[in-house]
């Protein structure tokens, strides 16, 4: 758990985009635009996503054309297999009131033409998210487990326990980096909203 967010918050890992793409030339395209970045892998038929799907990968961008199969099976089954992973969906369909937008459980939603701008940064925004996202969950443990040591130890025991030092810092750390999160959150909403 707190190894995770070490990882994350000291080395910033290199995230690992997965491009479901049946156009082979626009997958090598998009690829390319985030390959300086971002660990990109391609697949062109869900089959082969659903193959390439391990732990590491932390984003798909979905084309919603993929195969014969609906956008909302295929991101069922990616959900099935890992439920906490980001999908955006690239299209070509404009979206429409209906039970498509409903029910489909994407993140995020482009419509082609997709430019590099654009790809760029809804996977950034991705990337944000799902950091985010992890970074609350080593704060929930922590919290946790500062409350147990709390219920559970006089304030003097506390005061001579180095593991309740540890953990009170790597929580106020780890706080620091959710707020500073949550401000370049909101700080690309709001640029998005200018733009």
């Amino acid at each position: 758990m707190y190894l995770s967010y070490q990882k994350m918050s000291v080395s910033n890992k290199q995230q690992h985009i997965l491009i479901v793409e049946d156009n082979p030339e626009l997958a090598d395209l998009f690829a390319m635009w985030l390959s300086t970045t971002y660990h990109v892998e391609t697949a062109n038929k869900p089959e082969g996503a659903l193959r390439k799907l391990d732990n590491s990968v932390d984003i798909i961008l979905l084309d919603s054309q993929i195969s014969n199969c609906s956008t909302s099976q295929v991101i069922q089954e990616i959900r099935d297999d890992r439920s906490n992973i980001r999908v955006a969906v690239i299209t070509a369909t404009e979206p429409e009131f209906g039970d498509y937008i409903v029910e489909t459980e994407f993140d995020d939603y482009i419509v082609k033409p997709v430019s590099c701008k654009d790809l760029i940064e809804v996977t950034s925004d991705l990337v944000t998210r799902e950091q985010y996202t992890e970074l609350i969950d080593n704060l929930h443990h922590l919290s946790k487990k500062k409350a147990l040591l709390e219920e559970r130890n006089s304030q003097a025991e506390l005061d001579n326990s180095e593991e309740y030092r540890r953990t009170v810092n790597r929580l106020k750390s780890i706080q620091n980096h959710a707020d500073r999160a949550v401000r370049d959150i909101n700080a690309k909403k709001a640029f998005s909203e200018l733009s």
